[in-house]
């Protein structure tokens, strides 16, 4: 292979800073969206039906800007690429605080969003080329669960206190910080693995796509059946009586239990045992999902609650990273945030659907277990070694001018 054309693998803190940072500013007001509700019905004098209709268009939006991102990606730099969608989160969040009309801020929203997905794009291409992607994929989950407790927990005391375009400039002033730790990335570019760069491998080329369709599956599945159950939880707590405060306090406890089990997956990194790992992250995904059926009492639902979160981020990083590793895989990446969105599209809408014609939650949870059981098998499919290229393993440090 050309030395030119070789995909940097890159290893240092920096690199690592700046992937947590953006990672907990892409979703900050999609994470804030339950704590902004009232800033927004006195702003616009919303009701609820325009309100889901607003996070619906940021949440779409996010998950679509996949689809021009097939044609840029491996036409930019990572810096430039930075600047440009931070300016753009920037002016968007700006024109939100200035919007009006709920036309004008469902459009700002959107192109908010856009710019968001985009970074979610090039953030994960990026985490393909760290030396350590397990890690990096890691600090990815963490940052994001570790902003949204933050957000929330201090939401009464900081935003709440604000009027909604106060909210939207504070979130604006946020993203903008984010730009100081580009430096430390400079030279990086994604216009080096093209096509024609790869060597041929002894298997044949079917072989090759297999763990990318499967892996592919794997996540569109485990978002699905992860947000049908996630979804739900408010009616599964009400199901066993459990009062409102308690259940709060309860997925609290789960949030934190999220954000240790992403923090230990990151310290864990890449490992032989990623395929293990992945399967005992999913199966106790699985079981946390079984220990919901039933109308449980607090104490089984906390602790159903509890594993549920602690098993979802804990799995989540290492089925990235097999994808990551796959060769050529930036579109497969790429690909992830779009089957992210398809999945937290459809798992709650055919969860409620199935909870409205039969009148019961465990037949919803039921299959909520079996799709986390087709996403293992999938999973395992994906780790096949025999289908399997290593990635390249030469460290390159940043150079220090820009391309």
């Amino acid at each position: 292979m050309n030395p030119s054309t070789t995909p940097q693998v890159i290893s240092h803190r920096g690199a690592y800073v700046m992937i947590a940072a953006f990672s907990a500013v892409m979703y900050a007001v999609l994470l804030t969206y339950p704590a902004m509700t009232d800033q927004l019905i006195e702003a616009h004098d919303m009701e609820a039906d325009k309100i889901g209709l607003l996070f619906s268009v940021e949440m779409g939006v996010l998950s679509l800007a996949t689809l021009p991102a097939y044609l840029w990606l491996k036409r930019v730099s990572l810096v430039p690429i930075m600047v440009l969608l931070t300016t753009l989160m920037v002016f968007g969040n700006i024109l939100s605080s200035i919007a009006t009309t709920f036309g004008l801020l469902a459009s700002a929203r959107g192109l908010t969003a856009l710019a968001a997905g985009s970074m979610v794009v090039v953030i994960l291409a990026f985490c393909r080329r760290m030396a350590n992607s397990s890690r990096a994929l890691g600090i990815w989950v963490t940052a994001q669960l570790a902003m949204a407790a933050v957000m929330l927990g201090l939401y009464p005391w900081t935003f709440a206190r604000m009027d909604l375009g106060g909210v939207y400039l504070a979130h604006a002033g946020i993203i903008a910080l984010c730009l100081l730790t580009l430096p430390s990335v400079r030279g990086i570019s994604f216009r080096d693995e093209d096509a024609g760069s790869v060597v041929k491998q002894d298997i044949g080329e079917s072989f090759r796509w297999a763990p990318a369709i499967f892996g592919l599956a794997a996540i569109l599945i485990f978002y699905a059946s992860l947000h049908s159950v996630w979804a739900l939880t408010g009616l599964l707590a009400s199901a066993g009586g459990i009062s409102a405060d308690t259940t709060s306090l309860i997925l609290s406890f789960a949030t934190i239990a999220g954000v240790a089990s992403a923090l230990l997956a990151t310290l864990i990194g890449d490992t032989k045992y990623r395929s293990a790992l992945t399967t005992l992250g999913l199966g106790a995904m699985a079981i946390s999902v079984l220990l919901f059926i039933g109308a449980p009492h607090a104490a089984r639902f906390a602790l159903a609650a509890i594993l549920f979160k602690f098993a979802w981020t804990f799995a989540l990083p290492f089925i990235m990273a097999s994808l990551a590793d796959l060769p050529r895989s930036d579109q497969v990446m790429n690909s992830f945030n779009l089957m992210n969105g398809i999945g937290g599209a459809i798992g709650p809408a055919l969860g409620g659907i199935l909870v409205a014609r039969t009148g019961s939650l465990d037949l919803m949870l039921v299959i909520g277990a079996i799709g986390l059981g087709l996403t293992i098998v999938c999973t395992m499919v994906l780790n096949t070694p025999r289908l399997r290229k290593p990635k390249t393993t030469a460290v390159v440090e940043p150079e220090p001018a820009l391309v």
